[in-house]
């Protein structure tokens, strides 16, 4: 009787507060020297109990059958979780038609489970296990394919059926009960293309929550449904509303590398399934903090690959907290970004948020970050107390309250404010949109001089590469190609992606031939035509390879 108090206690304080690291319940697989190390990066930076790990031995491969899942992951620990008192039931001896150890449940007292680098897809059951535990689904929903995360949702409930999606009782609740909490085990995820990269995104989120959310806001539509282009249109709302500046893309393709994508603090995209544009380079990088879901399916596959799917590119580049899909869970089912983000700027902790952004468990879905973090834990006026003109992320921090004032006070008061505080919090993206201030009231001279620094700089991070482009185009605009010239210049000789050489090429080239850089000039064109010949042979390969298949 005491532990069910105690049990309710800690249910109603994950209830009424944010989840503490104590509650934090951390798995990792013995197998496996990289799942371990993550494990013990994570509880030594959050400070989780080392009462709190777990250990289970289970494959290091991503894909498990479903009963290959039940025997080495699934119960395994539920029969740890009981054995610590993490579950609060009474297990049998007995096992369900699927092999699930049975048990009486009595509710739990996790927080949240955060799995470290363990297998992560469930590759389907036989039909044999499916027709003990029959389901009401039928069509493309009786598909029994899931991500492990999802399935562990219910560790803590017997007779969960197998195939199809179940409700998720934590959608859309910010002050869920405890008969919701209680039905669920809410999961998150340590993984990604490297120890290291991990270990990234685990800083990430410290960093993020102990200066506050800094950076730009960055929506990708042009998706194939009217629902999803709906969502991103409510998220960019959302993001407009705490003030960060946004763009907006609404082409099919994604945001380009001539286009401006630097800092994306937050960023919500769809429908491409491998990363393009910036996000091809691994050598990119998102501020401290970030969040990012692009809605794909599959997005969530080769997690391990740093730059096939999304959500493995993200954890590569240094985001935050993101969410991926394991196979094809189709719109209504993934994560809904603009949920998300209302959660987040209610001030939930990203485990939360992608608990309130999904209708299902048990399905396809998973949430990769530190379920703790909270990225409005410090306000942008704690923000601008702290503001270090060493730091380049500060100029991102003005760029927030100069759109706070725009609503408040006009236009006018908020270009004075971007222009007084530029000593104080200097950069490139301030600098353009002072620039694009004096544009705007015909006054080309000055923004020319605000860019002139831009001119004399030798290269440029790919983070800043789009922002540099646009610069120069400004430039050619106002008159100016011969101050443009270094900025393409400088971008030319540093492109070391393909997608990079087919932007930045073809605009630097006519402006080397004008100032007398043909040597750069044919140097770059001969650049040019390897990659536009390399794509035309890749192309023919792969006819030429879709050609034998139909004849087999």
């Amino acid at each position: 009787m005491r532990f069910f108090i105690h049990t309710l206690c800690l249910l109603l304080a994950v209830n009424l507060f944010a989840v503490e690291p104590q509650q934090v319940v951390v798995v990792a697989n013995e197998n496996d020297p990289d799942s371990l190390a993550i494990a013990a990066y994570y509880m030594s930076k959050r400070k989780i109990p080392e009462a709190n790990l777990i250990k289970i031995a289970c494959s290091k491969e991503e894909r498990l059958k479903g009963e290959e899942f039940i025997e080495q992951i699934f119960n395994p620990l539920r029969e740890k979780l009981v054995e610590k008192k993490w579950l609060n039931a009474v297990l049998s001896n007995d096992y369900d038609s699927a092999g699930r150890r049975k048990m009486v449940p009595m509710g739990h007292s996790i927080g949240y489970l955060v799995l470290c680098r363990l297998p992560y897809q469930v590759d389907g059951y036989s039909e044999a296990t499916l027709r003990g535990l029959p389901s009401d689904t039928q069509g493309a929903m009786a598909n029994s394919q899931a991500s492990v995360d999802s399935e562990l949702n219910y560790l803590a409930v017997v007779d969960t059926p197998l195939a199809g999606p179940a409700k998720n009782p934590l959608f859309k609740q910010k002050t869920p009960d405890y008969m919701q909490l209680n039905s669920m085990v809410k999961v998150a995820r340590l993984d990604g293309p490297s120890v290291a990269a991990v270990k990234r995104l685990i800083d990430s989120a410290l960093i993020g929550e102990a200066n506050g959310l800094r950076g730009r806001g960055y929506i990708d539509k042009g998706g194939p449904h009217a629902q999803g282009e709906k969502w991103m249109d409510e998220a960019m709302a959302q993001i407009k509303q705490l003030d960060f500046p946004v763009s907006l893309d609404e082409n099919k393709p994604r945001f380009q590398w001539t286009h401006q994508l630097d800092a994306p603090a937050i960023y919500f995209g769809w429908w491409t399934h491998p990363p393009d544009g910036p996000f091809e380079d691994p050598e990119y990088r998102m501020p401290p903090g970030a969040i990012a879901i692009h809605i794909s399916s599959f997005s969530g596959q080769a997690l391990r690959r740093p730059s096939a799917r999304w959500t493995g590119a993200f954890v590569e580049r240094g985001v935050a907290a993101t969410v991926g899909n394991v196979y094809e869970p189709y719109l209504q089912l993934t994560h809904q970004p603009h949920l998300f983000m209302e959660a987040l700027a209610d001030g939930m902790q990203t485990g939360d948020a992608a608990y309130y952004s999904m209708q299902v468990s048990s399905w396809m879905g998973m949430f990769l970050g530190d379920p703790l973090y909270r990225p409005f834990k410090v306000g942008l006026a704690k923000q601008l107390e702290r503001l270090d003109p060493t730091d380049e992320l500060a100029q991102y921090v003005v760029m927030r309250e100069a759109e706070k004032i725009r609503k408040a006070e006009g236009d006018d008061a908020a270009f004075a404010y971007l222009r007084r505080q530029f000593h104080y919090a200097p950069g490139l993206s301030i600098a353009y949109e002072i620039a694009l201030g004096w544009q705007k009231r015909d006054e080309s001279e000055k923004a020319i001089a605000q860019l002139e620094f831009v001119s004399q700089m030798t290269s440029f991070t790919p983070e800043n590469a789009g922002l540099a482009f646009q610069i120069s185009e400004l430039l050619i605009t106002l008159g100016e190609r011969k101050m443009a010239y270094p900025i393409m210049r400088a971008l030319a000789e540093g492109a070391s992606v393909r997608g990079e050489k087919l932007a930045f090429l073809p605009q630097a080239i006519p402006l080397a031939n004008q100032y007398g850089d043909r040597v750069l000039a044919t140097k770059w064109q001969e650049e040019l035509a390897a990659e536009r010949q390399k794509i035309k042979e890749e192309a023919e390969r792969r006819k030429a390879a879709r050609e034998a298949a139909n004849k087999k």
